[in-house]
């Protein structure tokens, strides 16, 4: 259904030789959970429990990282983003005051309960990580901000309908608004998206991939 090659990549991991794929992938994917789940027992440290991801899921380990409020972490190499005066006036409106400051961190990648998403660049249009959940909206990440120990989001809004009338985890994208606006990472749900492209390289249909207490 997918037509990119990243993702792909991904679950080609899971599988080793041609016979019985589908119980290859579903007995791979048992097992990560599984594991998670005893990592989440064993480690108390949150960095401690983020390494230990990094080595299931076969991600970087980041030299740079600031824990925020909530469960939020930002990772790797950051910039500085000025603010102007419009942008620091809706960011009040968010309970954070950024007084004089003129600019602040932006980070490229951002942890919520340890489920990791990527600051959207044109390079990496269909991996989906840039795609996050909040409350019954879905955005798409633009920038990751540390402002006063609080993780400000910089999102687009996508507007969706359900793309067949029975099944709750596919979405038919119908606008893609572009005004920017500021969310608390800590209001992002932990749910991991895929994305289907149409010939202008827009995304078209959103995925939502479904944990195991969603299935049962």
């Amino acid at each position: 259904m997918f037509q990119f090659e990243n993702a792909n990549g991904h679950f080609k991991t899971y599988v080793q030789g041609t016979r019985e794929v589908c119980a290859q992938l579903v007995r791979q994917s048992a097992l990560h959970q599984h594991l998670k789940i005893e990592g989440d027992a064993v480690f108390q440290n949150e960095f401690a429990k983020m390494a230990f991801d990094s080595l299931i899921y076969r991600s970087s380990i980041y030299k740079k990282s600031v824990k925020c409020n909530g469960t939020v972490t930002l990772a790797g190499p950051s910039k500085n983003y000025f603010l102007d005066d419009k942008e620091k006036h809706k960011i009040s409106f968010l309970g954070v005051n950024v007084g004089d400051q003129l600019s602040v961190p932006s980070y490229k990648h951002l942890f919520v309960s340890r489920l990791k998403f990527d600051v959207k660049s044109n390079d990496d249009l269909l991996v989906a990580n840039y795609v996050l959940a909040n409350s019954n909206s879905l955005y798409v990440l633009e920038k990751a901000l540390e402002i006063n120990n609080e993780a400000i989001l910089m999102v687009r809004k996508l507007t969706v309908r359900k793309a067949f009338k029975d099944c709750r985890n596919i979405f038919k994208v119908v606008t893609f608004l572009p005004k920017y606006q500021f969310i608390l990472a800590k209001t992002i749900t932990p749910n991991k998206f895929f994305v289907r492209l149409n010939s202008k390289k827009e995304i078209d249909y959103v995925f939502k991939v479904m944990t195991t207490h969603e299935l049962e």
